[in-house]
């Protein structure tokens, strides 16, 4: 939003569950339910992960350049994953696990 002119200048964020603040970067990781996107705190995107849960994390927390949590799946079970903060390259996943079993 422009704050001179009340200008919206850009929507994002409707399924946002949490934000977790990226230690002495500037960025703001927002958490939805099925994926993560690293922002500028001024506005701009830095990337966008690919879905990595049916529907949920648990046990998020930051570690050496990576986002490391569990992400739910339909079976309700829970699958690690990381992200790297850098790319956003994502490994593991509740997501991905099932699109695997799918491609076989």
């Amino acid at each position: 939003m422009n704050t001179v002119t009340g200008e919206l200048l850009e929507e994002f964020g409707g399924d946002i569950e949490s934000v977790l603040e990226v230690p002495s970067t500037g960025y703001l990781l927002l958490c939805s339910p099925t994926d993560f996107e690293l922002r500028q705190r001024g506005g701009g995107v830095v990337w966008r992960s690919r879905r990595i849960s049916w529907d949920g994390f648990r046990d998020l927390s930051l570690h050496d350049g990576e986002l490391r949590g569990e992400a739910w799946m339909f079976d309700d079970t829970w699958h690690p994953f990381t992200v790297s903060l850098a790319t956003g390259a994502v490994e593991g996943g509740s997501y991905y696990e099932a699109q695997q079993v799918e491609e076989r």
